[in-house]
């Protein structure tokens, strides 16, 4: 069944009609979850809310967090406030790599509404990063990158790639704000669970290399990470022989 989408605020909305809510239980308040899954848009109903007593008979040894294991997560890091919302207006100020405005809560709408594509990574490689150069932008787009990267079901090099990039020249640059830091830094720290939590388990070499350095970057390494980031397999090769 076709349906169009509506405008709603400053976000977009889709009735369902009701014969789909009848079927799947939906009623006005129903929680459910939205996720992206090869560039399709998908609903699924949550079970209703659960009683403080039903929730505690569910806890076990095995899924008891210790002291400090964990926090409440907002998009995968810290703190409710710690990631900055695409709805927010502060996005219309921050600067990119060129130095100039650049709102990247755009195409970050459209990765999350539309899924990937090469005019999205494109754009965002052009803008958040120039020869050396990152910013406000970059900074503040970093967190929703790892938490797409975080739900995809496949990899992709140019996020990672661009992630690392920023992190690599985040040194040479004016630092991440105070309203920016927390988020960036949660997000770089949590690259190796983004990476590996997930069924792929082949990777291209574009891929590995990016992924490689980004769980470099996220131990301190960074060294190590701009050879993996640079050095092609060929190269490698070329090396080990010489070695």
């Amino acid at each position: 069944m076709q349906v169009k989408i509506q405008k709603w605020g400053s976000n977009l909305a889709v009735r369902i009609p009701k014969s789909f809510a009848m079927e799947t239980k939906l009623e006005p308040d129903s929680p459910v979850d939205v996720s992206i899954q090869e560039g399709r848009l998908i609903i699924t109903p949550l079970p209703a809310s659960l009683t403080l007593d039903e929730l505690l008979s569910q806890i076990t040894e095995d899924n008891l967090h210790r002291e400090n294991e964990s926090q409440a997560f907002y998009y995968g890091f810290a703190g409710q406030d710690a990631v900055l919302d695409l709805d927010d207006p502060r996005w219309k100020g921050y600067k990119g790599g060129y130095r100039m405005i650049y709102d990247a809560s755009a195409p970050l709408r459209r990765l999350w509404s539309k899924g990937p594509s090469p005019e999205i990574w494109d754009e965002l490689w052009e803008e958040l990063h120039h020869q050396g150069d990152v910013d406000e932008a970059s900074y503040a787009a970093v967190p929703h990158l790892v938490e797409w990267i975080r739900r995809s079901d496949e990899l992709e090099w140019k996020p990672l790639s661009l992630i690392a990039v920023i992190e690599l020249e985040r040194l040479h640059n004016p630092p991440p704000p105070s309203e920016l830091a927390p988020a960036y830094f949660e997000a770089i720290e949590r690259l190796p669970q983004a990476i590996t939590n997930r069924p792929q388990r082949q990777w291209n070499e574009l891929v590995a290399r990016a992924a490689v350095a980004c769980i470099a970057l996220a131990r301190g390494q960074r060294e190590m990470a701009r050879v993996y980031l640079e050095m092609s397999g060929e190269e490698a090769q070329e090396w080990l022989k010489r070695s």
